[in-house]
């Protein structure tokens, strides 16, 4: 009986040593066997090895024209690709999978993917359990140093039941230019529908301070509590985001936002609309000029094309706040209705902007104020000039001013290359001088002796019926 045992106990032995073997020797030519069966020439691996330890390594995999579904079709490589099986002694094995750099044309490139795939070992054993960690990303609107992800996904294989992520040094353009040291979050309930997203939430995300500009000067933002809830299906991304608050760097800056968003990225260029509402914007401090100011029940909507802005609404009331100078009182906003208009005039004219805004105060004032801006920068993107300091060129303001039905009206304009850093030219009209000083003096609007020294420089002015002309 010893014989016989020992005896097949050899006998197993060989048999998985040749088996071992001939994996060894024969493995790669297997692997290319297979490769080419399903995918034809569209993949070609170069430097092909099976270790003693079942590792499966190449040195390079070559995508030639390869079919990505509803992204096309791309060319691109992947350097040091590797993958074993680990813990196959219990009865969770798991899959390790490694690539060194890539590329895939046109898409993206990273430094390095490490991936775990394993089996749940909870009550469901059939959940698959993927850690992911990829350095070194660049996509088209997309960079980041680092991420760590753990994905949780269900039997069905259709939805992703967890996914958390941890994002190292991230910027993105979707459209705007954000940037932060870190975003950590969770998705949940990702559903996937034939390859695309049917519908995902993000149940968390707390962003840490990202930058909104690309100048190292740039405003600073903060979020609380977001929620996202979404969809993203024939390359159309349509969601909607909340944030209970968004702090600036002199504290809250908006309450109680939401924004959603239709993105299509499947135009000649990247299409999106945003419509937004906000309970709260708190204008904040400039300088000592504001003190105090927000807008309540904020709404509106904007339009990009790619990365430039090319159509914007914002309608809201505006509460009461003080513009002063060194501590002195100079003028009192009272509440009105704020309404924001801005739209590019032509779209092959990207680096021109007109904007109109309408403030309509309470009965007491009688205060109606309008305003058309329109400007002409060097760069070829509104969005940029936004972000990066650049010089406007052709700035023209027209402005109205009616209170108690009494009207002024002025012009300032500049044509030279640069007109921050030169001397607008200014011209005030009013059509009943002294009919118009009574009415702001009896609104109480402007400090007293301001208002005197307005009102005798244009009373120097060329006389125009009862009005005054006056050019500065």
């Amino acid at each position: 009986m010893a014989y016989r045992l020992t005896k097949f106990f050899l006998y197993l032995t060989l048999s998985i040593c040749v088996i071992w073997g001939a994996i060894i020797l024969l493995g790669p030519r297997l692997i290319n066997y297979a490769v080419d069966h399903y995918f034809g020439q569209s993949v070609k691996i170069s430097g092909l090895e099976v270790s003693p330890k079942l590792q499966i390594y190449a040195a390079r995999v070559d995508y030639i024209d390869a079919e990505l579904g509803s992204l096309g079709r791309f060319n691109g490589y992947s350097r040091a690709v590797s993958m074993r099986l680990g813990n196959l002694t219990s009865l969770n094995p798991n899959l390790h999978i490694s690539l060194g750099p890539s590329k895939l044309g046109g898409l993206f490139e990273f430094n390095e993917l490490i991936s775990r795939i394993s089996y749940s070992q909870s009550e469901t054993p059939d959940i698959l359990n993927i850690l992911t960690q990829i350095k070194g990303f660049t996509g088209k609107s997309l960079i980041f140093e680092q991420l760590e992800a753990e994905a949780i996904i269900g039997p069905t294989r259709s939805k992703i039941r967890s996914l958390q992520y941890n994002l190292q040094n991230i910027k993105a353009t979707l459209p705007f230019n954000i940037s932060a040291p870190n975003m950590v979050g969770e998705l949940v309930d990702v559903t996937l529908d034939n390859h695309a997203v049917k519908s995902f939430q993000i149940a968390s995300n707390n962003i840490v301070r990202p930058t909104v500009f690309d100048n190292s000067n740039g405003d600073q933002l903060s979020s609380r509590n977001v929620s996202v809830t979404g969809n993203y299906d024939d390359q159309t991304l349509k969601y909607s985001m909340r944030f209970d608050e968004i702090m600036g760097n002199n504290g809250v800056f908006a309450k109680d936002v939401v924004i959603s968003s239709t993105y299509d990225a499947k135009a000649e260029k990247p299409q999106g609309r945003y419509e937004f509402k906000s309970e709260a914007v708190y204008l904040g401090k400039a300088t000592s000029i504001f003190n105090g100011g927000s807008i309540s029940n904020l709404s509106g909507s904007a339009e990009f094309l790619g990365s430039n802005l090319y159509s914007l609404q914002v309608d809201g009331q505006l509460n009461s706040f003080t513009i002063e100078n060194e501590g002195t009182f100079l003028v009192q906003m009272p509440d009105g209705h704020l309404t924001v208009k801005s739209q590019l005039p032509d779209q092959k004219a990207k680096n021109d902007i007109e904007v109109a805004i309408a403030l309509d105060t309470n009965d007491r004032q009688k205060l109606f104020i309008e305003a058309n801006l329109g400007a002409s920068f060097e760069r070829d993107s509104v969005m940029n000039c936004i972000y990066n300091k650049c010089q406007i060129s052709k700035l023209s303001v027209h402005y109205l001013i009616n209170i108690m039905n009494s009207i002024m009206t002025g012009q300032l304009y500049c044509k030279t290359t640069d007109c921050l850093g030169s001397r607008f030219f200014h011209r005030v009209e009013t059509q009943n001088t002294a009919e118009f000083f009574n009415a702001v003096s009896a609104a109480k609007l402007v400090n007293p002796m301001l208002l005197t020294y307005i009102y005798t420089e244009i009373m120097r002015g060329q006389k125009e019926g009862q009005g005054h002309i006056k050019d500065f």
